[in-house]
């Protein structure tokens, strides 16, 4: 039996997502009703052609196991992996995968096919299992991993997917921080609150392209040379030839510009107020986001201040290596975070790029160590050659497993997670770094498919939602009732609990 779903029915539970996304900055389309973010294959204003696809209507037509039909509104990516296979077991946090990443044999769901549902719904669509997908599952089609794995890959091709996956990037890469982005209206006259909010939403944009509807490849999040552009973004690009309000895919100069590393916000939001870039933020960032490493905080006897400037003309690379020196006890840290960021001194504080810095040539050169005890792994160029090689690394792509991981299930992770999150990278190198078959493998972990996955809402630290805000929001309180009251100017998307 084919249960039939019309389009109509379809279309109800994705409109309230999409406006909530952009109730807090354009993701898809322009607040103002202008025209929407060019996804379809059109040209923008000094853009290329898409892609792919993206606002098609046809459905995919795939039956489940029961024969219920699963409509979906864009072209089908499968990734180019097979889809018969299982990612987890259904409760324990291990995976019980094969040397190599291959997929074992499908293991049953512990727990519900309508809860499976639900979960795979607010992290992938940020919304609830539309009419269609409880058919597949009331209709016995959604009954072990495997099954799930299944499902995803459907639900990825998608356009809601832009919204889950938006929301992921705008978690991972601290992008609802912009609009609090402050620069010297002097210094930087073009710069305002409004420009930052465009900036996040260039980086939202972007990666939600690349996963969804683009080739999905971590290579070209890691190092495409375009991005998504507007009149307003333009001139921080250096480009002149771009018009209108709607953010387009517009193509940059690959000799300095290589994928999300390179991009506005990144650049912005790690620096300060005025001139000085701070190469240590930016390192720093570069640490914690791509290579999930913490640093310990600085002692309390090390300096917080440059030296103040001399008589001599300097760069303020040559003022941030002579402030850390001298002090041993800076230095143990700086050695991992200000190479790295040296690299990105070919741009301002607003992501502009340079080539002189207090009238001295800018040098850009730099380093990554793995570890404070390791040698100098790579030595780096530029930014560009940065991105090359964060592409490459294996402790990069075991990041990613962990930071999609972390946003699945709303928490930390402990070392019960360890075994799925190995499983996770040996399926992201074996399918050539898919980044839809990476979170295929994350929605059917054991720890995203366990019994105790919890509610979408737990009050965290100061009553916020969740320690860990993936599934609800900073922006927000969790009430005894396990419901996410927003602040501010922010608003509930009553079906997920997340505030946008």
């Amino acid at each position: 039996m084919r249960t039939a779903i019309s389009r109509g029915l379809l279309a109800i539970v994705p409109l309230f997502a999409v406006w909530a996304c952009n109730t807090s900055y354009l993701l898809v389309g322009e607040k103002d009703g202008s025209a929407p973010t060019n996804l379809t294959g059109g040209v923008g204003s000094g853009g290329t052609t898409a892609d792919a696809a993206a606002g098609g209507s046809s459905a995919t037509g795939g039956a489940s196991p029961a024969g219920g039909a699963f409509a979906t509104g864009g072209a089908s990516h499968t990734g180019g992996a097979s889809t018969g296979g299982a990612s987890s077991t259904g409760g324990a946090a291990s995976t019980g995968g094969t040397a190599g990443g291959e997929e074992p044999a499908p293991t049953p769901l512990a727990i519900s096919a309508r809860t499976a549902l639900t979960r795979l719904s607010r992290v992938l669509w940020e919304t609830e299992p539309n009419a269609a997908l409880l058919a597949t599952a009331d209709f016995g089609g959604l009954t072990t991993d495997a099954d799930v794995r299944r499902i995803a890959r459907e639900m990825l091709t998608d356009p809601l997917a832009r919204v889950g996956v938006g929301h992921f990037f705008r978690w991972w890469l601290d992008l609802d921080n912009m609009p609090n982005v402050i620069k010297d209206p002097v210094l930087f006259p073009g710069y305002t609150s409004g420009v930052g909010n465009l900036m996040a939403s260039e980086t939202e944009t972007f990666g939600s392209y690349v996963t969804v509807d683009g080739d999905a490849r971590f290579s070209t999040l890691m190092q495409a040379p375009f991005s998504f552009v507007n009149a307003s973004l333009a001139p921080f690009y250096g480009l002149g030839n771009v018009v209108g309000s709607s953010l387009r895919k517009t193509d940059l100069d690959a000799t300095s510009r290589a994928g999300l590393v390179t991009q506005l916000a990144f650049l912005t939001q790690t620096t300060t107020q005025g001139q000085w870039t701070s190469p240590t933020r930016r390192g720093l960032f570069v640490r914690r986001k791509f290579l999930c490493q913490e640093l310990p905080p600085p002692p309390p006897t090390a300096p917080t201040t440059l030296p103040p400037v001399s008589e001599q003309p300097q760069t303020g690379r040559q003022r941030l290596e002579a402030a850390t020196a001298v002090s041993s006890d800076c230095k143990s840290c700086h050695v991992l975070t200000d190479p790295l960021g040296f690299v990105f001194e070919t741009f301002d504080s607003v992501g502009r790029v340079r080539t002189m810095d207090a009238g001295l040539p800018i040098d850009s050169a730099g380093y990554l160590r793995l570890s404070s005890a390791s040698d100098i792994d790579y030595v780096l160029s530029g930014p560009v050659d940065l991105a090359r090689v964060l592409t490459n690394l294996g402790e990069v792509h075991h990041c990613m497993g962990t930071q999609w991981l972390q946003y699945a299930l709303g928490h930390d992770l402990t070392d019960a997670h360890a075994p799925d999150l190995t499983f996770i990278q040996q399926r992201f190198e074996a399918t050539g770094l898919d980044l839809r078959e990476l979170i295929v493998a994350v929605v059917a972990s054991g720890s995203f498919l366990a019994a105790n996955g919890g509610p979408p809402c737990q009050a965290g630290v100061g009553g916020g939602c969740n320690d860990d805000p993936r599934l609800s929001s900073i922006h927000g309180t969790c009430t005894a009732g396990g419901k996410c009251v927003c602040s501010g100017t922010y608003q509930l998307n009553p079906m997920t609990g997340r505030c946008l």
